[in-house]
């Protein structure tokens, strides 16, 4: 196994571990009210009074606007993720020298990405409020955009070690 198969394997790896927690956590951004917390992700909103915690359902009820086009993308990106890390599997233990194989691993990768970065986008413009002192995105969100980092490295890495002859 050659220096390309075993960097892009990790780099999918990582890649699935960071957005599978990303997507799974209820972190993504974080408020401080002074005498509560909000904090919440794709699927949840949390709200604590430092002795109680409280969480509700982001899914639930009528929900229109952003909300439902960024856990869309985030579902598509969850697919994707899933997706690259079983090719890859295929692809380090099986066949090594499909070349079909390497091109869907190349476009899921870069598919992933692109999904991801819609996803964090959307969620990036629009979870601003002005009525709050303090808010800022938490770890989860960041996890997503090393999830988008490592999957454009998965594809390009893949890309090398097709051109280097692998």
């Amino acid at each position: 196994m050659d220096v390309y198969t075993v960097i892009g394997f990790v780099t999918t790896f990582v890649s699935f571990i960071t957005y599978t927690v990303s997507f799974s956590a209820p972190f993504w951004y974080y408020i401080d009210l002074d005498t509560q917390e909000v904090y919440g992700g794709m699927w949840q909103t949390c709200v604590s009074n430092y002795i109680t915690k409280t969480c509700s359902n982001n899914v639930q009820g009528y929900n229109t606007g952003w909300k439902p086009a960024y856990q869309t993308f985030g579902c598509l990106a969850l697919i994707c993720v899933i997706l690259n890390l079983i090719l890859m599997i295929i692809f380090v233990f099986k066949w090594r020298h499909k070349d079909w194989l390497r091109k869907a691993i190349i476009s899921v990768s870069f598919a992933t990405a692109v999904m991801s970065f819609i996803c964090v986008t959307i969620f990036a413009a629009k979870f601003r409020n002005p009525d709050y002192k303090t808010e800022d995105l938490s770890f989860c969100f960041y996890l997503a955009i090393i999830a988008i980092l490592t999957s454009i490295c998965t594809g390009v890495i893949v890309i090398v070690g097709k051109i280097k002859g692998e």
